[in-house]
């Protein structure tokens, strides 16, 4: 769903269709073979395209939290004792 631009109604043959546009200008489109199985194609691919918008935009904030507890663990220890415990 990441590579998803948008979610659009289309009509092809006088037929309606779901248009996926996708990130590159590759396009992907979705005929049915009913009304109702297209309104339901529809409302599930537009839920599902909104809430993966919505946790990508939060992704980033919790990569970003795990990145820095994970770096500031890998850090070297401030102080090196020898071997002889100098």
């Amino acid at each position: 769903m990441e590579q998803i631009v948008t979610v659009e109604e289309t009509q092809i043959k006088d037929k309606k269709c779901i248009l996926l546009r996708i990130k590159g200008g590759k396009q992907v489109v979705l005929q049915c073979e009913s009304d109702p199985e297209f309104v339901q194609w529809k409302k599930e691919l537009t839920e599902a395209f909104t809430e993966a918008q919505k946790l990508l935009r939060r992704a980033p904030k919790v990569i970003g939290k795990g990145r820095a507890g994970g770096v500031e663990l890998s850090k070297p220890p401030l102080t090196h004792h020898n071997s002889n415990g100098l």
